[in-house]
């Protein structure tokens, strides 16, 4: 199995506490946290079809005051994976949040491209 985190954050505003470069790198830690159920979702949809793949793109913010990732969905312009695929995604980060909080919001893509092994 293979498994490709691609990222894109824009934080908005001034005097945030990190840098863009801090933000995409604590951002992708903490959506990292939930690799395993990512890949339990992509191992059941291979379960069904050996050749299954794609692409899950989810777009997100993170609310400056809580860090919670909020308004959480799918890309359907980028994201080719089966409908079980996405939806177990989005599902798998539900209740993440960035701690501590920056000060400002921040919005960002995380694309995930899943792919049988070989």
């Amino acid at each position: 199995m293979r498994f490709v985190l691609l990222a894109l954050l824009v934080a908005c505003g001034g005097g945030m506490k990190r840098t863009q470069a801090q933000y995409r790198t604590d951002t992708q830690q903490l959506l990292g946290s939930r690799t395993s159920q990512i890949e339990a979702c992509y191992a059941k949809a291979l379960a069904a079809d050996a050749t299954v793949g794609g692409v899950v793109t989810v777009s997100f913010e993170v609310e400056k005051k809580t860090g919670k990732l909020a308004q959480a969905s799918i890309d359907q312009l980028h994201t080719t994976a089966p409908q079980p695929v996405m939806a177990c995604v989005l599902e798998s980060l539900a209740g993440l949040v960035l701690a501590p909080p920056d000060r400002n919001a921040g919005k960002a893509t995380f694309a995930y491209e899943l792919r049988p092994a070989g």
